[in-house]
């Protein structure tokens, strides 16, 4: 099996925010998909070691903002490979509270989503949850940034933390 092909799947190019009692954090995904549209439920894959996974299964609710073109690597940076266990993720970035309680990025981002979780699978390596979208924010007319985009124009790669790490990167022998 050629796990190569997988890495024609593209995908958009997401910051997640969490937040329980006083903790928030946020990381970079690329594992988002909408799977209904009445109601609208999206499917969200979290690395299962993720701190973001522990908040988001104790508070039940998460927002997603959509990355635009205007985001660059420095910014995913510091938003991904690092853990919200030892750093604050928020501290340098622009976001506004959402209805749901949760932070929001709105620095390079064309709109956010607030859901609520309804369902979670274990996947042995990631957990997937599925969120009622409760609200949707449009922010710019921006063009959203894809995996494709991540990659190609601002070479960016995927962490080992990333559920889609092992099939893009790492050759069956």
């Amino acid at each position: 099996m050629d796990n190569n092909v997988l890495s024609k799947l593209t995908t958009g190019m997401f910051v997640v925010t969490s937040a329980f009692e006083d903790k928030t954090n946020a990381f970079i995904a690329n594992s988002l998909v909408q799977v209904a549209s009445e109601p609208t439920v999206l499917s969200l894959s979290v690395f299962g070691k993720n701190f973001s996974k522990e908040l988001i299964q104790n508070s039940k609710k998460f927002n997603v903002s959509i990355l635009s073109t205007d985001a660059t690597i420095d910014f995913i940076r510091v938003l991904g490979y690092k853990s919200g266990r030892d750093v604050d993720k928020l501290a340098k970035v622009k976001f506004t509270k959402g209805e749901n309680g949760v932070p929001a990025v709105t620095q390079g981002a064309c709109g956010y989503l607030e859901c609520e979780v309804i369902n979670e699978v274990d996947l042995e390596s990631c957990i997937v949850f599925f969120a009622k979208l409760t609200n949707a924010v449009y922010l710019d007319s921006k063009d959203p940034m894809t995996s494709e985009y991540y990659q190609k124009a601002l070479e960016g790669k995927l962490p080992p933390s990333s559920p889609g790490w092992s099939a893009r990167y790492v050759k069956e022998k």
